[in-house]
C-alpha cells in the first residue's frame, strides 16, 4: 500500500473518510451522506444521517446533520478535546448561547480514537451538532456584522474570567511561545520551522515576533490582559442568524490576550477602504458588554502582525503532508510579506 504522506490530496482525503465512517459508527450514527468540506488544521466533513444521534434540541442546531472532525496528529490531546466539550457545554448551560454541540458515544465519550489501514497513526475524531446560519466573508462583512462579532466576543471573555474550570481541564496557550514555536496540547515544539522560511522572508517574521514579545511584557499576564479565549474567530468561523453571532470552530481555543481575540477577527479585514469603520464597530459592540481591554493603542496592531506570522509558521509546518498547502506556500508567503511590509514594518 502506498505511504500515506506520498498521496495525492485526493488519495489522503478517501483513506480519512474510510476512517471517519469507523468512528462515526462509535457515535451511534448511520450516515446517509458523508461529504467531505475542509481539510486544513482538520479534516471536517458534512454529515447527514436518518437515524441516531437522538431528535437534537432544535434551532440553530439541524436536525440530522453534524460535522464530523477528524484531528490532525500531534496538535491535542483526547483529554484537550474533552476539555474544549467542556467550554461548550458551559456557555450553553450559563448563557444560553448559540455554540457547537458535542455528541457522545453510548459510554459518555466526548472523544474517539479511531485507526484505518493506510493512515498512520491514530486519529482523535469528534462530532457536533450542524449549526445553522450564513456567513459573511471579508469582503461582504458590514459594520453591523462586526458590531455583534464584538458582542459576541465580549460574551465570551466574561464567562471565561468567571467560570470555574472543571478537574482536568486542559488546554494550551497563546502566550509567545505558543505564537511563535508550538501550537496545541501535544507538546510538539515547530522551532525547526524557521529554518525553512526564505532569509528575508524569516528577518520579516522574526522582527514581528520581537514585537509580540515587547507587547507581552508590557501587557503582562493579569485577568484584564489574558483569559480563555477561542483564538480563532475570523469570520470563517462565525456563523449570523437571528440578530446574533455565533461561534463555531473552538478547536484553537487557550488562555491568550484578549487583544489577540481581536486581532484575529480584524486582521482580514485590515485592506479594506473602511477598515477603520470595521475595526470601530467591532470594538463598539465589544464595549457595550464589556469595558475594552487595555493596549489597543499600539497593540492591537502588533497582535494582528503576530497573528499573520503565527498563521504562516502554522502552514509551513502543515505543508509537510498537506499537498494542497505545499501548492499555495509560496502565493501565502507573497501574501504575508505584502502584510507585514505594509503593516507592521517599523
Amino acid at each position: 500500500m502506498r505511504p500515506f504522506d506520498e498521496l495525492s490530496h485526493r488519495g489522503q482525503l478517501e483513506r480519512l473518510r474510510s476512517l471517519a465512517l469507523t468512528s462515526l459508527a462509535e457515535f451511534g450514527i448511520r450516515p446517509s451522506s458523508v461529504r467531505h468540506i475542509a481539510h486544513s488544521e482538520n479534516v471536517t466533513f458534512d454529515v447527514r444521517a436518518r437515524r441516531g444521534g437522538g431528535r437534537g434540541p432544535g434551532a440553530p442546531y439541524a436536525r440530522g446533520r453534524y460535522l464530523l472532525r477528524v484531528h490532525r496528529p500531534g496538535y491535542h490531546t483526547p483529554e484537550a478535546v474533552e476539555s474544549e466539550a467542556a467550554w461548550l457545554s458551559a456557555l450553553r448551560d450559563s448563557l444560553d448561547l448559540s455554540v457547537p454541540e458535542p455528541l457522545s458515544t453510548s459510554d459518555g465519550r466526548l472523544a474517539v480514537v479511531a485507526e484505518h489501514e493506510g493512515v498512520p497513526g491514530s486519529r482523535v475524531c469528534t462530532l457536533l451538532r450542524w449549526m445553522e446560519g450564513g456567513m459573511r466573508s471579508k469582503r461582504t462583512a458590514r459594520p453591523t456584522h462586526m458590531r455583534m462579532l464584538g458582542r459576541l466576543m465580549a460574551l465570551l471573555h466574561e464567562h471565561s474570567t468567571s467560570w470555574k474550570r472543571p478537574d482536568g481541564f486542559v488546554r494550551g496557550a497563546w502566550d509567545w511561545y505558543g505564537l511563535f514555536e508550538s501550537w496545541g496540547t501535544a507538546g510538539e515544539n515547530y522551532s525547526w520551522v524557521w529554518d525553512k522560511i526564505p532569509t528575508k522572508t524569516r528577518r520579516l517574521y522574526e522582527s514581528s515576533a520581537r514585537d509580540a514579545a515587547d507587547a507581552i511584557e508590557d501587557l503582562g499576564e493579569g485577568e484584564d490582559a489574558v483569559g480563555l479565549i477561542h483564538a480563532d474567530l475570523h469570520l470563517g468561523n462565525v456563523l449570523f442568524g437571528e440578530g446574533e453571532a455565533r461561534a463555531i470552530d473552538f478547536d484553537d481555543c487557550a488562555d491568550g490576550y484578549w487583544l489577540y481575540d481581536m486581532a484575529v477577527a480584524l486582521m482580514d479585514l485590515r485592506d479594506r477602504d473602511d477598515w477603520e469603520s470595521l475595526r470601530d464597530a467591532l470594538l463598539e459592540g465589544y464595549a457595550e458588554l464589556r469595558p475594552l481591554p487595555g493596549g489597543i493603542d499600539p497593540y492591537l496592531e502588533t497582535f494582528m502582525c503576530a497573528r499573520c506570522v503565527s498563521v504562516m509558521l502554522w502552514a509551513y509546518v502543515a505543508a509537510a503532508d498537506n499537498p494542497e498547502f505545499r501548492k499555495n506556500l509560496k502565493k501565502w508567503t507573497s501574501w504575508s510579506v505584502s502584510y507585514l511590509q505594509e503593516h507592521c514594518s517599523s
